[in-house]
């Protein structure tokens, strides 16, 4: 029974991803509640631009990862409420770092730490 379904999971990455992701997208949407309309409107919109690009993580990781890192770093510019989401930059990176070469990871590593200094010394 195991064997069938992990051979399908192989088989169908992205469909695969996609459910792996649903429960981290719920978690983002039901974190933003307390906002206003507005303010549920655009976590809403930033949740759906780091977590959709992650069901095309296996296939091109690093262009995945430069886009949710921009996103991210598009958040910072813009506001200093964290969502759920964000979570999105670390699956990414773990991508690069298990699909790409040693010097892809470091680099994507560096990215990663750069960013939690940004958002730890704020703006």
């Amino acid at each position: 029974m195991i064997r069938p379904v992990s051979l399908w999971l192989r088989e169908h990455r992205e469909i695969a991803d996609l459910v792996l992701l649903l429960p981290l997208a719920v978690v983002s949407l039901l974190s933003s509640r307390g906002y206003t309309q507005a303010g549920f409107a655009f976590q809403a919109l930033l949740s759906v631009l780091l977590l959709a690009p992650l069901v095309f993580r296996r296939r091109w990781p690093l262009g995945v990862f430069t886009f949710v890192a921009l996103v991210c770093f598009a958040q910072w510019l813009v506001t200093d409420q964290p969502v759920a989401a964000n979570l999105a930059v670390l699956i990414a990176m773990y991508t690069v770092a298990t699909e790409s070469g040693i010097l892809w990871s470091i680099a994507a590593a560096g990215v990663c730490c750069f960013g939690g200094l940004l958002v730890f010394y704020g703006h």
